[in-house]
């Protein structure tokens, strides 16, 4: 079995899906069954794959890979929300795509009221905002650490549909009203209200349900992860957000994301299963970055600058300003910073690893939108990696290797 990690070295928005893309066709050019694993995050990740065909899709909840056939898996780390899954699901069969989807059964799973609330405190922290996509996965997470109101996959797959709405009722009659005060909040506006035990919840639920309901038909459960994923001769992690995101800076807090982003995750998996690689194979790192930097949210930026000093005409139409991260941000590259995120997970997953043998790989992306400092940053980034993939365009077909 052949493994790769794909990592955002920054704030994320770097060109993952791209990355993964590419090592999926890769194994479909070579006739191998290849499966894309999403090892954290959960729907707030928008992951862009264009073909020169016209075929384009933000991926959120399905893996990169998908046009050329790659499967994909949820480990136990990511968070499924059965609503933005079902209208993906819908949108890739109408471009002509039927994604082959499998989840581990202790994935947690999100319900609308978790994004409600994420929504309400976003909204109240004003200027001080954490920088929140507003799906609600902090809240997934901070209502999966008590037992009582944890849903996960395998649950709420042996459960009647009765249970299932005891259970959301459950949660929308006592979790809801504590979070709340917790947070502070003594009253909310009424079209929340409407929804968070009003005359709307019994419906919201339903159709949640029915949603829940149409993701079991489209994605299998797992219970048997090592014989399951070593059936696939390429395998493909494919991380979402970027390490200065990580839940473990906490020099950042609280302007983060509520997962890890390192390859810490996928090591510890490949490990603990003793999952055989092929021989002469090394798993490969391949650390995501633009030849500038980005961020979608609040939080600390040092290299901030306006999209100007960089090129006028950067166009990114995956970032689109939103109520809850406004504009996206741009800022220079910082080789420094760079570097000591990349050297410290590299280190991360040799410790977890046990040697040395492992192979560090980079992939530039919008090379062309940053002409100046292109040929400086991949001499630069060229000394750090074994290998490394540039991209001079929006397409796919474009990318190749800087010794190509």
């Amino acid at each position: 079995m052949e493994v790769k990690i794909v990592v955002g070295a920054n704030y994320g928005d770097e060109g993952k899906g791209m990355a993964t893309a590419y090592f999926s066709k890769q194994a479909y050019e070579n006739k191998q069954k290849c499966l894309n694993i999403l090892y954290n995050g959960s729907c707030q990740r928008g992951h862009t794959v264009e073909l020169k065909n016209g075929t384009k899709h933000v991926f959120h909840h399905f893996g990169s890979g998908t046009f050329y056939g790659a499967h994909t898996y949820f480990d136990r780390h990511f968070i499924i929300n059965p609503i933005f899954f079902v209208r993906e699901y819908y949108e890739l069969a109408e471009k002509g795509y039927e994604p082959i989807c499998y989840a581990n059964e202790d994935c947690t799973i999100a319900t609308p009221f978790d994004a409600i609330l994420n929504q309400i405190f976003e909204r109240g922290r004003g200027k001080n905002k954490h920088g929140s996509c507003g799906f609600g996965v902090f809240e997934t997470v901070k209502r999966n650490e008590n037992k009582e109101y944890c849903l996960t996959y395998r649950n709420l797959v042996l459960m009647t549909r009765e249970q299932i709405k005891n259970a959301l009722w459950k949660i929308v009659r006592e979790y809801v009203p504590k979070r709340l005060k917790e947070m502070g909040y003594e009253d909310i506006p009424e079209t929340e209200r409407n929804v968070l035990g009003g005359e709307l919840t019994d419906n919201l639920i339903n159709h949640y349900i029915q949603d829940f309901y149409a993701t079991v038909n489209f994605c299998r459960l797992i219970n048997f992860e090592k014989i399951f994923v070593e059936d696939y001769d390429v395998v493909v992690y494919e991380g979402a957000q970027g390490l200065a995101l990580d839940m473990n800076n906490l020099n950042d807090f609280p302007h983060l994301t509520p997962s890890e982003t390192t390859p810490v995750i996928p090591m510890k998996a490949i490990v603990n299963n003793k999952w055989k690689i092929g021989s002469g194979e090394k798993i490969e790192i391949c650390y995501v970055t633009r030849s500038y930097m980005t961020r979608h949210g609040a939080g600390p930026f040092p290299t901030e600058c306006k999209k100007e000093d960089i090129n006028k005409n950067i166009e990114d139409l995956t970032n689109v300003p939103n109520p809850f991260q406004d504009t996206l941000r741009y800022g220079t590259f910082d080789p420094v910073l760079f570097e000591i995120r990349v050297k410290t997970s590299i280190g991360d997953a040799c410790e977890i690893w046990g040697g040395f043998d492992l192979k560090a790989t980079v992939f530039l992306t919008y090379a062309n939108d940053n002409p100046k400092q292109k040929n400086m940053i991949r001499g630069l980034l060229g000394d750090m990696f074994d290998y490394g993939y540039v991209s001079n365009t929006k397409y796919l077909e474009d990318v190749k290797g800087w010794r190509d």
